[in-house]
Order: C-alpha cells, then sequence, then structure tokens
C-alpha cells in the first residue's frame, strides 16, 4: 500500500451537524475510519499519471468497480474482495452472499467453486406476473405463469445445452424467488428504520438475518449501495441531507438488530470510488480527485 501525502485537511461544518449519531463519544470508540485510499498502482501525480498508470482515476464507473474488486494487479480477475473472502469462509461455514437491488461485483467470488450470489430487491421478490402487469384477468396471468413453468422442464433429443441450461436457470430462479417471497412474508420491516432510500435497503439486510436459520447460514455477506454524492454544484447545501439519511439509517439498523441481539454479530463496512478535489469550484462544488489527494 503506498504511503499518502496530505498537505491539507477540509472539514466541512455540516459534518458534525449531519452525522450526529456517528459522531457520538460512543459510535467514534466503535468505528475506524480509513478515507481516501483510492486505487493507484504506483506513485503518480497530475503530469505523469495518464502515462505511468492504466487506472482511470477520475471515471465513476471505473473507479467503482476498483473499490469492489481491491485487487490492483488483477492476480484473480473478476473477483469481488467480499466475494473471495466467502471463498475461504466457505471452507468450513454455510454462507449466504446477497445483493441488494442489484448485483455487486464485490460479491463475485471464485467462478470454479460454485457459489452463487442471490439479489433480493429492496422491496422483497415479485411475484411471477405482479397484479398491475397482468393481462386483461387474473387467470390469464396464472395461465402465463403454468405455462412457463410446464414449458421449460421439458426436454429431448433436439433441445441443446444452450436452451437447456436456459431452461434450467429460469427454473432454479423461478423457485428460489418463492421460497424468498414466503420466508420475507414472515418477517414484517422494522419500524425503527427510516423510509429513505438506504433505510429500505437496510430493512431487507435487518429481515434477511433474521431469516438465517430458514437460509440454513453460518455467515452472510450483504452488500448495497447509496449514491447522489457526486457534487460537482453547491455541495454544503447538498450534503448535509446525504449525511443525514446515512446516520439515520445506520442508527436504525443498529438498534433494529439491537432489539434483536444481533448488533455485536455485525459488522459494517462503507467505501467511496474515490476522493474529491481539496478546494471547491466556481460553483461551490467539488470536482473529481483521486484517492491520496
Amino acid at each position: 500500500m503506498l504511503q499518502a501525502q496530505i498537505s491539507r485537511a477540509l472539514i466541512l461544518d455540516c459534518t458534525q451537524a449531519s452525522l450526529v449519531w456517528l459522531n457520538s463519544t460512543t459510535m467514534m470508540a466503535k468505528c475506524f475510519f480509513f478515507a481516501n485510499s483510492g486505487h493507484l498502482q504506483k506513485n503518480v501525480n497530475r503530469k505523469n499519471f495518464q502515462a505511468e498508470t492504466q487506472a482511470q482515476l477520475f471515471g465513476h464507473h471505473t473507479m467503482t468497480a476498483e473499490s469492489f474488486y481491491v485487487d490492483a494487479f488483477r492476480a484473480r480477475e473478476e473477483t469481488g474482495v467480499l466475494g473471495r473472502m466467502v471463498d475461504v469462509l466457505g471452507n468450513s461455514m454455510s454462507t449466504g452472499q446477497i445483493s441488494i437491488a442489484r448485483l455487486y461485483a464485490t460479491l463475485n467470488g471464485n467462478p470454479t467453486l460454485g457459489r452463487k450470489v442471490d439479489i433480493v430487491p429492496t422491496r422483497g421478490t415479485p411475484d411471477f406476473f405482479p397484479e398491475h402487469r397482468q393481462l386483461s384477468s387474473k387467470s390469464q396471468g396464472t395461465e402465463v405463469e403454468h405455462i412457463m413453468r410446464s414449458l421449460n422442464p421439458q426436454a429431448d433429443d433436439l433441445s441443446n445445452v444452450h436452451s437447456n441450461l436456459w431452461s434450467q436457470a429460469f427454473i432454479n430462479s423461478e423457485s428460489e424467488t418463492s421460497n424468498y417471497r414466503s420466508m420475507l412474508a414472515t418477517v414484517p420491516q422494522s419500524g425503527l428504520i427510516p423510509d429513505t432510500s438506504l433505510g429500505k435497503k437496510l430493512n431487507m439486510i435487518y429481515r434477511l438475518i433474521l431469516l438465517r436459520d430458514e437460509r440454513s447460514v453460518d455467515r452472510d455477506v450483504f452488500a448495497c449501495q447509496l449514491g447522489g454524492f457526486d457534487h460537482h454544484f453547491s455541495l454544503k447545501s447538498a450534503l448535509p441531507d446525504k449525511f443525514s439519511e446515512i446516520d439515520g439509517a445506520l442508527k436504525g439498523f443498529r438498534d433494529a438488530l439491537s432489539a434483536e441481539g444481533l448488533w455485536n454479530q455485525v459488522t459494517l463496512v462503507m467505501t467511496s470510488e474515490f476522493g474529491r478535489s481539496i478546494t471547491q469550484n466556481s460553483s461551490g462544488g467539488t470536482d473529481h480527485g483521486w484517492g491520496q489527494n
């Protein structure tokens, strides 16, 4: 790891006011902050980075991917840092890898081990044919589901490996979706977690943690994301709302798990894709920087 060279520090007034819970004495004693690490393969500066490194230091998508992989030299291509941890845990434990709302590459493990990542929507797993998307009647929607279920298990001499693979994936997906739907119906949302974008995702994680026995897992790894921090404009007025959302959601998540006696069994890790410029721009915002700026 390269040593960070820090010449200035910028502390925003909104941090203290918006991150009330995280800034409390109790939480500060339990948190470890490692900020602005970023992705760098070697020491570079603004004059030579394009020639000295292939990393796209200012690209959101690229740097987000790097924060998921944590594998600067691609020693284990396309595997995520959490996926590699689960690969090791899976040697002696029953593990679960669940991505909330979409697939996050940080959960990808060694593909030869066959450990899949489940994707669970924030609002829970939907019906095969949701009511608002049904055809002219509920019976027709049920008929379509029946046809799909009866058609895909069939195979004959004319079937090929691609169609068989697709059909098997469909059958497995629908079966697992149905299982999740049945299990989640038994666990209500926690009223302690705010109904915000991040709060909804953490509420789903909270419910899935309570279902750990039903899912037959010893260890779980979950991943979710909160966007909206690309403040090129009006940072001082926009950032407090994002900090407040994080603070409220994490506090509610902690309170909900504490009520179940589970908080001390959970570790939270938060990352961001790269740093921001130290000085503000002419629009009262900050522009793209890179880790260790």
